[in-house]
């Protein structure tokens, strides 16, 4: 069943080592698809709520905003960066006006260790491209 919200929550969980790949963060949970992120009251922006309660290290979140070509973002963002074990109450939240997507339809939103891995969100989701089980966490915005 579709899901949708304004202002939704997700918190980060440690994914163990499966080599080749090693242990990293994942958004979770993972929302039930397809999901429509809602603007805030007024219509002007998108906000979304993270922890990071589900892992003892620095964890960086990296957003993408594209209309329907991945390869050809119209906007991102890799701002927020998630101390160690931040859970509720606390929050740290990423809002942006819906005027800065470029007219963008889909969001990909996904994290990694804050450790320099990955300079920007670009290089991330060159990396990571959509994977709704894994890595990166596809979103519509309504």
């Amino acid at each position: 069943m579709p899901s949708s919200s304004a202002n939704p929550q997700f918190t980060t969980s440690r994914i163990p080592a499966n080599p080749p790949h090693p242990v990293h963060p994942a958004i979770n949970p993972q929302p039930v698809m397809p999901f429509t992120l809602l603007t805030d009251p007024g219509g002007l922006t998108y906000s979304i709520r993270f922890f990071n309660s589900g892992t003892d290290q620095r964890v960086r979140v990296f957003l993408m905003a594209f209309s329907s070509d991945p390869n050809s973002p119209t906007w991102s963002d890799a701002s927020l960066s998630l101390p160690p074990n931040f859970q509720p109450p606390y929050t740290n939240t990423i809002s942006f006006y819906k005027s800065s997507l470029n007219g963008a339809t889909n969001l990909w939103i996904g994290c990694w260790w804050d450790d320099g891995t990955y300079a920007n969100a670009a290089a991330y989701f060159a990396a990571h491209p959509s994977d709704p089980n894994h890595h990166t966490v596809p979103i519509t915005t309504g």
